[in-house]
């Protein structure tokens, strides 16, 4: 086992017998759920409750703690911790005017990431003849927010591990399950390196014509999964209990408590 790494606060852990990287947070959020006194609580999930609009009033002093809170946490979900991902996304929307709901369930996710903060990116080989395969998953909730926009989500991954993951809404309003599944689709393969696709035209067809275009071509190798298989779920819904300790799972997530 090589010796202990660090980079901008990730600890970077590599086993060169069994050829495995790994990419774990747990002094950030150590000292995050430090600063916070969140250090205590057994939490399973990041999100309990459903997330909905306050009518009230927050507080200045409350709207202050709540934008900290979800700030600190929001690196961790972009860099390593997909599991936080579409929680820390419902949160963020309701950064000017947090409920007591609100605060109190970004404080659970402040706890849940302590409880296993040593969850970290596992990176490990594939076979042979899949050592230059990259796996995309994508997923769309049909209109499942206010304003009737839908919600997608998709997760890119390399190695067994996500190298690439997104939960957001979409820009606009579509009219069918197909078309705001189509479109996250094609948001997730725009990722890959493709130097000669730029283009910022968003009409459904352009969509489809060019999706059409790059299986033709093979580059591209697109298969339905149902729901309890999709690995892209969870970035597009607030998955609770064992159903979302069953999605994690599947994330290239591994607990390194041992390794340390």
């Amino acid at each position: 086992m090589d010796k202990f790494e660090w980079f901008l606060n990730m600890r970077i852990l590599r086993d060169r017998e069994q050829q495995k990287i790994w990419i774990c947070q747990d002094s950030y959020i150590t000292k995050i759920a430090k600063k916070f006194g969140l250090t205590y609580g057994l939490v399973k999930t990041p999100i309990s409750v459903d997330i909905k609009p306050f009518d009230g009033k927050a507080t200045n002093q409350d709207i202050y703690h709540y934008q900290e809170m979800v700030g600190s946490v929001m690196y961790a979900a972009v860099i390593t911790r997909i599991d936080i991902a579409k929680a820390v996304n419902k949160l963020a929307k309701h950064a000017t005017n947090p409920s007591p709901i609100h605060i109190q369930q970004i404080k659970q996710v402040i706890q849940y990431l302590f409880n296993i903060r040593f969850l970290a990116i596992e990176y490990s080989p594939l076979r042979k003849s899949e050592s230059d395969v990259v796996v995309c998953a994508s997923d769309a909730s049909f209109r499942d927010n206010i304003d009737c926009i839908s919600s997608e989500g998709y997760l890119i991954q390399l190695y067994n591990g996500p190298v690439d993951w997104k939960a957001t809404k979409q820009r606009y309003v579509t009219t069918s399950t197909t078309k705001a599944e189509l479109r996250v689709v094609t948001e997730a393969v725009k990722r890959f390196p493709e130097p000669n696709f730029y283009t910022s035209l968003r009409h459904i067809d352009i969509y489809h014509h060019w999706l059409h275009q790059e299986i033709q071509s093979k580059q591209l190798h697109i298969q339905w999964v149902d729901t309890k298989r999709m690995v892209a779920d969870g970035l597009t819904k607030l998955l609770k209990g064992q159903i979302f300790v069953n999605w994690r799972k599947h994330q290239g997530l591994v607990d390194i408590a041992h390794l340390l």
